[in-house]
């Protein structure tokens, strides 16, 4: 066998042995995130107007609200693909507020509200290109906190609360009703203790389909109603019973028909979110921030992953809370002063976000739609060494117009996917800017490029001498996770980066320094002579002297090496 490669073996092993892991992380990894960036509009600005926002969109993706006029009347606005159309929809005086919007199977809007003047639960929907507005309440203070959703059959439903605190159920019959001109049945499913903050879900089809979360103000308690069974009728849950929560309530079922719940936490001031897992409630503090979680609005993506709109109190800010598998992100969406009460959320088939709230600073109704996020991603991922990176953009929302890199070392590039090669080793700015019809996006992150190391070391003493100690001094210069692994070339070997070594036998020995990071390894070899201690080797003449002869004595000295 040749006897350099059996030298090399120990060292090929380590350096198998020490890169698999380095290279079975190499790929691709999220890199910068712009986050969403929005796109703020004013909808309606007749004069202290979107209070009681509720918003839908429509199969589009367009967008459509219901609100409040301060003037007493009840509005709707809708985005037809080009402009807002505004309509009024009840004008009678003071009606409108608790407004709630669903659309039909055949994207109708159909909105519950309180009539104020009367003390009734109204209903409103449009046929056609009229709106047909009807009562169907009258029990006397009923209709606030009204929440109106459609089942599996496309029958609507309504849950509101009644004087003094009491909840009561509405859906539609037909005929046989009780209430409502007698096309509506009407019940009381709570009797006491409801402080509104109403959030209705439906399971299927039929009124035992019905999930309520709702605020117990004697408590001060978040609960959660359903129908168990003929027997036992409605039940009602503590979801979060410490301190005083629940109000704000926002529910929503998933896939699987489990409840998620946003409210806000009035004792701490945060933003929380309840989720049944089908055995249990588990409770999440989302933003402690300061006083936030007033005004939340709960949505689930495509994927089924939450995100809430709520109002900042503390900032007078419009904030979204968006989970994306991993954690949550905040995000400040308006942040223009005293903005984002009444926020009401929806999300879209492409996972955008749109939010209607109010402008409490000019009294104004507004729209904020999540135009685009841009994020990259590298290939390898870590380690990043000197050569070929490739970078992949993903873009979420409006498509792309352009795309604009900056590697950070000069370079640049206008492909959606570009390769870069980094000459060298150092710290790099990258960013990625995405622009749309509607906003540009910045997404930016420093990657560190690594280069392979350079070995290199010296000992002391010099000249060296049988049985000394030589002491090695590691200059290698790199980055990353540097690892060592000496030959002494006498068969010993170490790992430290700087070893003391005794070499016994006298002779030139080949020393290596094989040094190793995340990106490969180079190796100095020097020679090294180790010198024996001198020998003395006397003589005389005659070898064997007589008495009285001159002997004559010579001595000779000599060195192994």
């Amino acid at each position: 066998m040749n006897l350099r490669a059996v030298r090399w073996l120990p060292i090929l092993l380590l350096l198998a042995m020490l890169l698999a892991p380095l290279l079975a992380r190499a790929g691709t990894t999220p890199s910068g995130d712009s986050g969403w960036v929005w796109s703020i509009e004013t909808v309606d600005s007749a004069g202290a107007v979107g209070t009681y926002a509720s918003l839908k969109l429509d199969a589009a993706g367009h967008p459509h609200i219901a609100y409040y006029d301060a003037a007493g009347i009840l509005k709707y606005a809708y985005h037809d693909g080009t402009a807002w159309q505004i309509e009024v929809v009840d004008g009678t005086a003071s009606v409108g507020q608790y407004a709630s919007l669903a659309l039909d199977a055949s994207g109708m809007p159909w909105i519950s509200y309180f009539d104020a003047t009367n003390g009734d639960l109204r209903l409103a929907r449009k046929q056609g290109f009229s709106w047909i507005v009807q009562t169907v309440d009258a029990a006397g203070a009923v209709g606030r906190w009204s929440s109106l959703a459609f089942d599996a059959a496309n029958i609507p439903h309504i849950a509101y609360h009644a004087a003094p605190g009491a909840m009561r159920l509405a859906y539609f019959v037909g005929i046989g009703g009780n209430c409502g001109g007698g096309g509506w049945y009407c019940q009381t499913i709570v009797a006491s203790g409801v402080g509104g903050h109403i959030s209705l879900a439906l399971a299927g089809s039929g009124w035992t389909k019905v999930r309520i979360a709702y605020y117990d103000s004697t408590g001060g308690d978040l609960r959660y109603l359903y129908y168990r069974d003929p027997e036992i009728g409605w039940v009602s849950e503590t979801v979060d019973g410490v301190g005083d929560v629940g109000q704000y309530a926002s529910l929503v079922l998933d896939e699987a028909g489990l409840p998620r719940i946003a409210y806000y936490d009035a004792t701490n001031g945060d933003l929380k979110l309840a989720s049944f897992n089908g055995a249990s409630w588990q409770l999440q503090t989302l933003d402690s921030t300061g006083n936030v979680g007033q005004y939340t609005s709960l949505a689930l993506d495509a994927s089924g992953w939450p995100r809430i709109a709520y109002y900042d109190v503390s900032n007078g800010d419009l904030k979204l809370a968006s989970f994306y598998g991993a954690s949550w992100q905040l995000q400040t969406v308006d942040g223009a002063g005293n903005v984002g009460q009444f926020a009401s959320l929806a999300l879209d088939s492409l996972k955008r976000a749109h939010i209607a709230y109010y402008d409490l600073a000019n009294g104004d109704l507004r729209y904020a739609f999540a135009c685009v996020r841009v994020s990259f991603t590298h290939t390898p991922s870590a380690p990043i060494c000197v050569g070929p990176v490739f970078f992949q953009s993903v873009v979420e929302g409006e498509t792309p117009l352009s795309w604009a890199w900056d590697f950070g070392d000069g370079g640049t590039s206008t492909d959606p996917n570009p390769m870069h090669i980094y000459a060298s080793q150092g710290r790099y700015p990258v960013s990625l800017a995405v622009t749309t019809a509607c906003s540009t996006a910045l997404a930016t992150e420093t990657l560190e490029v690594w280069d392979v190391p350079r070995a290199g070391f010296t000992y002391a003493p010099d000249p060296v001498c049988g049985g000394d100690e030589v002491f090695f001094t590691n200059t290698t210069v790199g980055s990353g996770t540097l690892s060592f692994f000496w030959d002494f070339g006498d068969g010993e070997t170490s790992n430290e980066p700087d070893p003391v070594h005794q070499f016994v036998v006298p002779g030139v020995y080949e020393v290596q320094l094989l040094a190793l990071n995340e990106c490969g390894y180079d190796i100095e070899e020097q020679s090294l002579q180790v010198h024996g201690a001198p020998a003395l080797a006397p003589s005389w003449e005659p070898i064997t002297p007589e008495i009285h002869t001159v002997v004559t004595f010579s001595a000779a000295l000599s060195s192994t090496l």
